[in-house]
Protein backbone atom coordinates (compact mmCIF):
# COMPACT_ATOMS: atom_id res chain seq x y z
CA UNK A 1 0.00 0.00 0.00
CA UNK A 2 2.72 2.45 0.89
CA UNK A 3 4.83 2.22 -2.14
CA UNK A 4 2.09 2.20 -4.31
CA UNK A 5 0.49 5.43 -2.48
CA UNK A 6 3.41 7.36 -3.05
CA UNK A 7 3.65 6.64 -6.74
CA UNK A 8 -0.02 7.53 -6.72
CA UNK A 9 1.14 11.05 -4.96
CA UNK A 10 3.90 11.66 -7.38
CA UNK A 11 1.87 11.27 -10.19
CA UNK A 12 -1.45 13.02 -9.00
CA UNK A 13 0.72 15.75 -7.81
CA UNK A 14 2.13 16.09 -11.08
CA UNK A 15 -1.04 15.31 -13.43
CA UNK A 16 -3.77 16.13 -11.49
CA UNK A 17 -2.57 19.57 -9.84
CA UNK A 18 -1.23 20.81 -12.92
CA UNK A 19 0.17 23.60 -12.04
CA UNK A 20 2.89 22.62 -9.10
CA UNK A 21 5.96 23.51 -11.64
CA UNK A 22 4.80 26.29 -14.60
CA UNK A 23 7.19 26.62 -17.61
CA UNK A 24 7.18 30.31 -18.63
CA UNK A 25 9.77 33.43 -18.59
CA UNK A 26 9.65 34.84 -15.11
CA UNK A 27 11.53 38.64 -14.01
CA UNK A 28 15.00 38.57 -12.89
CA UNK A 29 12.99 39.22 -9.17
CA UNK A 30 11.67 35.84 -9.48
CA UNK A 31 14.99 34.10 -9.75
CA UNK A 32 15.12 32.29 -6.10
CA UNK A 33 11.41 31.00 -6.20
CA UNK A 34 11.83 29.51 -9.67
CA UNK A 35 15.34 27.57 -8.43
CA UNK A 36 12.98 26.60 -5.20
CA UNK A 37 10.55 25.30 -7.93
CA UNK A 38 13.37 23.68 -10.17
CA UNK A 39 15.01 22.28 -6.84
CA UNK A 40 11.18 20.41 -6.20
CA UNK A 41 10.64 18.97 -9.54
CA UNK A 42 13.93 17.37 -9.13
CA UNK A 43 12.57 15.87 -5.96
CA UNK A 44 9.14 14.65 -7.61
CA UNK A 45 11.02 13.13 -10.81
CA UNK A 46 12.65 11.56 -8.07
CA UNK A 47 9.39 8.71 -8.10
CA UNK A 48 9.16 8.82 -11.43
CA UNK A 49 10.69 4.68 -11.30
CA UNK A 50 7.28 4.29 -9.38
CA UNK A 51 5.40 6.01 -11.48
CA UNK A 52 6.23 4.68 -14.88
CA UNK A 53 5.86 1.14 -13.20
CA UNK A 54 2.24 2.29 -12.37
CA UNK A 55 1.95 3.69 -16.21
CA UNK A 56 2.98 1.13 -17.62
CA UNK A 57 0.60 -1.33 -16.54
CA UNK A 58 -3.08 1.25 -16.97
CA UNK A 59 -5.31 1.45 -19.72
CA UNK A 60 -5.86 4.95 -21.48
CA UNK A 61 -9.72 4.32 -19.03
CA UNK A 62 -7.67 3.83 -15.85
CA UNK A 63 -5.35 6.99 -16.85
CA UNK A 64 -8.13 9.21 -17.18
CA UNK A 65 -9.68 8.16 -13.83
CA UNK A 66 -6.52 8.67 -12.32
CA UNK A 67 -6.47 12.23 -13.16
CA UNK A 68 -10.09 12.66 -12.49
CA UNK A 69 -11.03 14.55 -8.91
CA UNK A 70 -14.67 13.94 -7.78
CA UNK A 71 -16.65 16.03 -5.15
CA UNK A 72 -17.70 13.56 -2.58
CA UNK A 73 -21.22 15.11 -2.24
CA UNK A 74 -21.61 14.47 -5.49
CA UNK A 75 -20.98 10.76 -5.94
CA UNK A 76 -22.95 8.20 -4.85
CA UNK A 77 -23.84 6.82 -1.93
CA UNK A 78 -22.09 3.52 -1.83
CA UNK A 79 -19.30 5.62 -3.94
CA UNK A 80 -19.58 3.10 -6.78
CA UNK A 81 -17.40 5.72 -9.05
CA UNK A 82 -14.83 5.31 -7.25
CA UNK A 83 -14.43 1.36 -9.11
CA UNK A 84 -16.85 1.87 -11.81
CA UNK A 85 -14.42 4.98 -13.26
CA UNK A 86 -10.89 4.24 -11.78
CA UNK A 87 -11.29 7.65 -9.74
CA UNK A 88 -7.22 8.94 -8.88
CA UNK A 89 -8.99 11.48 -6.34
CA UNK A 90 -11.60 12.80 -3.84
CA UNK A 91 -12.16 16.01 -2.04
CA UNK A 92 -14.52 17.74 -0.03
CA UNK A 93 -15.11 21.19 -0.79
CA UNK A 94 -16.07 23.74 1.90
CA UNK A 95 -19.84 22.63 2.46
CA UNK A 96 -18.97 18.81 1.28
CA UNK A 97 -19.85 16.73 4.63
CA UNK A 98 -20.29 13.23 4.98
CA UNK A 99 -23.67 11.89 6.57
CA UNK A 100 -25.24 11.59 8.85
CA UNK A 101 -23.85 13.81 11.67
CA UNK A 102 -20.14 15.44 10.33
CA UNK A 103 -19.00 13.86 13.26
CA UNK A 104 -15.05 12.36 13.39
CA UNK A 105 -16.90 8.66 13.05
CA UNK A 106 -18.50 10.32 9.90
CA UNK A 107 -15.90 10.92 7.85
CA UNK A 108 -13.31 8.37 8.95
CA UNK A 109 -16.08 6.23 7.97
CA UNK A 110 -16.43 7.58 4.71
CA UNK A 111 -12.56 7.85 3.94
CA UNK A 112 -12.35 4.17 4.84
CA UNK A 113 -15.36 3.31 2.44
CA UNK A 114 -13.77 5.28 -0.56
CA UNK A 115 -10.84 3.09 -0.05
CA UNK A 116 -12.31 0.02 0.29
CA UNK A 117 -13.98 0.87 -3.09
CA UNK A 118 -10.62 1.73 -4.59
CA UNK A 119 -9.19 -1.87 -3.52
CA UNK A 120 -11.92 -3.05 -5.86
CA UNK A 121 -10.42 -1.73 -8.65
CA UNK A 122 -7.99 -4.21 -10.53
CA UNK A 123 -4.20 -1.86 -9.90
CA UNK A 124 -6.16 -1.52 -6.23
CA UNK A 125 -4.17 2.15 -6.42
CA UNK A 126 -5.79 4.16 -2.82
CA UNK A 127 -7.71 7.09 -3.49
CA UNK A 128 -5.84 10.18 -2.90
CA UNK A 129 -8.53 12.54 -0.45
CA UNK A 130 -8.14 16.36 -0.34
CA UNK A 131 -9.80 18.40 2.22
CA UNK A 132 -10.74 22.37 2.78
CA UNK A 133 -8.81 22.87 5.56
CA UNK A 134 -7.34 26.33 5.44
CA UNK A 135 -8.00 27.26 9.18
CA UNK A 136 -8.38 24.19 11.05
CA UNK A 137 -10.50 21.00 10.02
CA UNK A 138 -13.42 23.08 10.07
CA UNK A 139 -16.15 20.99 8.35
CA UNK A 140 -15.58 18.30 11.49
CA UNK A 141 -17.81 19.07 14.11
CA UNK A 142 -15.84 19.16 17.32
CA UNK A 143 -12.61 20.32 15.08
CA UNK A 144 -10.49 23.30 16.23
CA UNK A 145 -11.41 26.84 14.48
CA UNK A 146 -8.06 29.13 14.23
CA UNK A 147 -8.39 32.73 12.99
CA UNK A 148 -8.47 33.39 9.00
CA UNK A 149 -5.37 33.94 6.93
CA UNK A 150 -6.16 37.62 7.46
CA UNK A 151 -6.11 37.33 11.49
CA UNK A 152 -2.89 35.11 11.12
CA UNK A 153 -1.19 37.51 8.56
CA UNK A 154 -1.69 40.36 11.13
CA UNK A 155 0.14 39.05 14.18
CA UNK A 156 3.40 38.42 11.81
CA UNK A 157 4.21 35.54 13.77
CA UNK A 158 5.58 33.00 11.42
CA UNK A 159 6.07 30.23 14.13
CA UNK A 160 2.69 30.72 15.08
CA UNK A 161 1.25 30.09 11.47
CA UNK A 162 3.47 26.95 11.49
CA UNK A 163 2.14 25.98 14.68
CA UNK A 164 -1.39 26.24 13.89
CA UNK A 165 -0.86 24.12 10.54
CA UNK A 166 0.94 21.37 12.25
CA UNK A 167 -2.16 21.12 14.67
CA UNK A 168 -4.25 21.24 11.49
CA UNK A 169 -2.47 18.24 9.81
CA UNK A 170 -2.92 16.29 13.20
CA UNK A 171 -6.86 16.65 13.20
CA UNK A 172 -6.84 15.93 9.06
CA UNK A 173 -4.85 12.68 9.67
CA UNK A 174 -7.11 11.85 12.77
CA UNK A 175 -9.75 11.96 10.27
CA UNK A 176 -7.81 9.88 7.70
CA UNK A 177 -7.12 12.07 4.80
CA UNK A 178 -3.50 13.27 3.73
CA UNK A 179 -4.41 16.34 1.71
CA UNK A 180 -5.36 19.29 2.19
CA UNK A 181 -5.83 22.71 -0.16
CA UNK A 182 -3.87 24.95 1.62
CA UNK A 183 -1.97 27.52 2.51
CA UNK A 184 -4.06 30.00 0.21
CA UNK A 185 -1.32 32.80 -0.85
CA UNK A 186 -3.52 35.04 -2.26
CA UNK A 187 -2.60 38.81 -2.60
CA UNK A 188 -5.78 40.41 -1.67
CA UNK A 189 -5.22 44.36 -3.35
CA UNK A 190 -8.63 46.07 -2.39
CA UNK A 191 -10.30 44.99 1.21
CA UNK A 192 -14.25 45.52 -0.86
CA UNK A 193 -13.19 42.31 -2.19
CA UNK A 194 -15.07 39.12 -0.53
CA UNK A 195 -12.81 36.66 0.04
CA UNK A 196 -9.64 39.13 1.00
CA UNK A 197 -9.62 37.82 4.62
CA UNK A 198 -8.47 34.46 3.12
CA UNK A 199 -4.95 36.11 2.63
CA UNK A 200 -2.34 36.92 4.97
CA UNK A 201 -2.23 40.30 3.63
CA UNK A 202 -1.29 42.60 0.84
CA UNK A 203 2.33 42.44 0.76
CA UNK A 204 3.76 39.30 -1.51
CA UNK A 205 7.11 39.24 0.71
CA UNK A 206 4.38 38.56 3.90
CA UNK A 207 2.61 36.12 2.12
CA UNK A 208 5.66 34.26 1.08
CA UNK A 209 7.24 33.85 4.86
CA UNK A 210 3.79 32.62 6.23
CA UNK A 211 2.86 30.69 2.94
CA UNK A 212 6.20 28.87 3.94
CA UNK A 213 5.57 28.23 7.35
CA UNK A 214 1.81 27.12 6.99
CA UNK A 215 3.69 24.58 4.66
CA UNK A 216 6.13 23.51 7.21
CA UNK A 217 3.42 23.22 9.46
CA UNK A 218 1.52 20.60 7.25
CA UNK A 219 4.31 18.95 5.69
CA UNK A 220 6.66 18.66 8.25
CA UNK A 221 10.09 17.59 6.79
CA UNK A 222 9.01 14.39 5.49
CA UNK A 223 5.90 13.52 4.35
CA UNK A 224 6.16 9.87 5.09
CA UNK A 225 5.31 10.91 8.93
CA UNK A 226 2.32 10.04 9.80
CA UNK A 227 1.43 12.91 11.66
CA UNK A 228 1.75 15.35 8.11
CA UNK A 229 -0.18 15.89 5.46
CA UNK A 230 -0.05 16.94 1.58
CA UNK A 231 0.17 20.85 1.43
CA UNK A 232 -1.35 22.57 -1.78
CA UNK A 233 -0.66 26.04 -2.40
CA UNK A 234 -3.52 27.60 -3.83
CA UNK A 235 -4.73 31.07 -5.13
CA UNK A 236 -1.50 32.87 -6.24
CA UNK A 237 -2.51 33.23 -9.86
CA UNK A 238 -6.20 35.17 -11.05
CA UNK A 239 -7.23 35.34 -7.64
CA UNK A 240 -6.82 38.73 -4.91
CA UNK A 241 -5.62 41.08 -6.89
CA UNK A 242 -8.96 41.99 -8.48
CA UNK A 243 -9.66 45.90 -9.88
CA UNK A 244 -13.10 47.24 -8.36
CA UNK A 245 -16.04 47.64 -10.78
CA UNK A 246 -14.83 44.73 -12.93
CA UNK A 247 -17.30 41.65 -11.77
CA UNK A 248 -20.45 40.36 -12.97
CA UNK A 249 -22.42 42.91 -11.52
CA UNK A 250 -20.54 45.81 -13.77
CA UNK A 251 -20.29 43.43 -16.70
CA UNK A 252 -24.14 42.79 -17.02
CA UNK A 253 -25.14 46.67 -16.53
CA UNK A 254 -22.67 47.67 -19.38
CA UNK A 255 -20.71 50.12 -17.53
CA UNK A 256 -18.02 52.02 -19.36
CA UNK A 257 -14.36 50.54 -18.78
CA UNK A 258 -16.59 47.77 -16.50
CA UNK A 259 -18.40 46.08 -19.20
CA UNK A 260 -15.55 43.60 -19.76
CA UNK A 261 -14.52 41.52 -16.88
CA UNK A 262 -10.42 41.80 -15.91
CA UNK A 263 -8.59 40.16 -13.70
CA UNK A 264 -5.27 41.47 -13.17
CA UNK A 265 -2.67 39.63 -10.61
CA UNK A 266 0.44 40.53 -9.45
CA UNK A 267 1.97 37.98 -11.83
CA UNK A 268 1.56 40.99 -14.26
CA UNK A 269 1.42 44.15 -12.18
CA UNK A 270 4.09 43.76 -10.04
CA UNK A 271 7.61 42.63 -9.63
CA UNK A 272 6.60 38.05 -9.97
CA UNK A 273 4.76 38.93 -6.52
CA UNK A 274 2.77 35.65 -6.82
CA UNK A 275 4.66 33.57 -8.25
CA UNK A 276 6.86 34.37 -5.79
CA UNK A 277 4.42 33.87 -2.98
CA UNK A 278 3.18 30.97 -4.69
CA UNK A 279 7.09 29.03 -5.80
CA UNK A 280 8.83 29.93 -2.38
CA UNK A 281 6.21 28.22 -0.15
CA UNK A 282 7.75 24.48 -0.90
CA UNK A 283 4.25 22.60 -0.77
CA UNK A 284 3.78 19.09 -2.90
CA UNK A 285 1.34 20.53 -4.56
CA UNK A 286 -0.15 24.22 -6.28
CA UNK A 287 -3.62 25.25 -8.05
CA UNK A 288 -4.52 28.15 -9.35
Amino acid sequence: MKSWFAAVLALVTLVLAGTVIVRQEVPAEAAAPQATATAGQAHLKSFDPQVDKVLAQMTLDEKVGQMTQAEQSEMSKDFSEVDALFLGSVFSGGNSDPTPENTLKDWTDMYDRLQARSQKTRLKIPILFGVDAVHGHSNVVGATIFPHNVGLGAARDAKLVEEVNRLTALEVRASGIQWAFSPCVTTPQDIRWGRSYEGFGEDPALIAEMGAAATRGLQGKDLSDPLRILGCAKHFIGDGATTYGTGWLAKSAGSGSGASLRISTSVTTGPAASWGAGATCGAGAAAS
